[in-house]
């Protein structure tokens, strides 16, 4: 006889345990609602659409003067009256460009599907952004850049 333990369900055998397999696999959110609030809240709520799942990515374009750029991914973006701030994750081979870089000029951040293009032209009368990345040594493909654009 098979007795296995999963955090403190014994299945003792094989039917018990095919049995909870499938509740998992068909739980691909991880929504774990008891019982007893089962019959108060709509079960239709907790499904994800699998478009929500799989989004466009917000792409990041950041233009040097001497047509140098980096590109990457969105991760994390602010906006106020007075600086914007972003941070991105790109390739390593993209981030060791900004030691080519002499000024940035442009910083665009757009999607794919043209739902929106955002993007700031920096003038040569305008403040230098603050333009920093981490070159961590667990993740050798990928770096993450922060931006900072005083307006």
């Amino acid at each position: 006889m098979l007795c296995i333990s999963l955090k403190g369900i014994v299945l003792s055998d094989d039917d018990q345990l095919e049995g909870e397999w499938r509740r998992v696999v068909n739980n691909p959110q991880n929504v774990i609602v008891s019982d007893s609030l089962k019959d108060i809240l709509d079960p239709e709520s907790f499904q994800i659409d699998n478009d929500g799942l799989n989004a466009p990515s917000i792409d990041v374009l950041i233009q040097f003067s001497d047509e140098i750029a980096i590109s990457g991914y969105l991760l994390f973006f602010e906006r106020s009256p007075s600086e914007v701030k972003l941070s991105f994750i790109c390739e390593r081979s993209e981030a060791v460009r900004v030691f080519l870089g002499k000024r940035v000029e442009q910083v665009r951040v757009y999607n794919e599907s043209g739902d929106f293009d955002f993007s700031i032209e920096i003038l040569k009368d305008d403040e230098i952004p603050t333009l920093s990345f981490e070159f961590d040594e667990i993740d050798k493909v990928r770096s993450v850049g922060n931006l900072i654009i005083k307006m």
